[in-house]
């Protein structure tokens, strides 16, 4: 895959480049360290040379003896010498360091440039092969449509069918928004027994945080890989049953939980007494 071999040969790229700058910045503290010693010791030795200037004129001032004056003299000639030296040092470690600055600067400048190449070829690459796994993806699976009008049922089969499978739901949908109610008002209750109820809570794992997915692909410019969801299915039963099915299966369902509350109840009961 071209875009696989392009990225992997502009990582290498990145390496080098990541090796050459923090080189360049090693080799730049190292002058910047030795640019402050020769500055040190050139300051050092240049207020010795004035010491030893400022010495050899009181003697001569006072007539010291001709051999002192010698002396003296001496360590002026010497200490300038040395002064000199350290002045020359100080200058040549001066240009070094601003070598190594420039030199510097030039590696974070070739890095830079590296990393975003890096970069944009990362996220092509990643971009192509989202397409590439969304293309070769298996498709949802989908129903198993009849084809043949003669294989299709008569239309009083349909409609039965239908009109069981709208009441189902509709029951359904009515229990279970009576159970979540029920959890609802339990929930409220703290862990541990209650009669002869029990109430505990316990971690039931993780899931992958899509919407924290989603910012990191965006804070890199990168597209979040998707794939296609099922088709939905939909029945429409208004022209069968009509609105009032709802009511219907509501007070069915009213009903039926009665019932089977008051056996719970029953139960219950017969149990305390025993």
């Amino acid at each position: 895959m071209a875009a696989a071999s392009r990225t992997a040969r502009l990582a290498a790229l990145l390496a080098d480049a990541e090796t050459s700058r923090d080189a360049a910045e090693h080799a730049e503290t190292t002058a910047r360290t030795r640019h402050d010693r020769a500055t040190t010791k050139a300051k050092t030795a240049k207020q010795t040379a004035r010491d030893a200037i400022r010495t050899h004129k009181t003697l001569r001032r006072e007539h010291a003896p001709a051999g002192k004056l010698r002396t003296s003299a001496l360590r002026v000639e010497r200490t300038a010498l040395q002064a000199e030296n350290a002045t020359v040092t100080a200058e040549t470690t001066r240009a070094l360091l601003r070598a190594a600055v420039a030199a510097h600067k030039a590696a974070q400048r070739a890095y830079d440039r590296a990393a975003f190449r890096a970069a944009v070829a990362m996220g092509q690459a990643v971009e192509q092969l989202a397409e590439h796994l969304a293309r070769v993806a298996p498709s949802p699976k989908a129903d198993p449509v009849i084809t043949t009008p003669a294989d299709l049922p008569t239309l009083a089969e349909i409609e039965a069918v239908a009109e069981e499978a709208a009441v189902t739901d509709a029951a359904a949908k009515q229990l279970a928004k009576r159970a979540t109610d029920a959890k609802t008002w339990l929930r409220r209750l703290p862990s541990g027994a209650h009669g002869r109820v029990g109430i505990t809570r316990t971690n039931s794992g993780s899931v992958i945080d899509g919407e924290a997915v989603a910012v990191h692909y965006a804070a890199r410019g990168l597209i979040v890989p998707r794939k296609a969801k099922s088709l939905a299915f939909r029945l429409d039963t208004s022209n069968l049953l009509g609105d009032a099915v709802g009511e219907a299966i509501t007070e069915e369902v009213t009903a039926a939980i009665a019932a089977v509350l008051a056996s719970v109840r029953a139960a219950s009961m017969q149990a305390l007494a025993a």
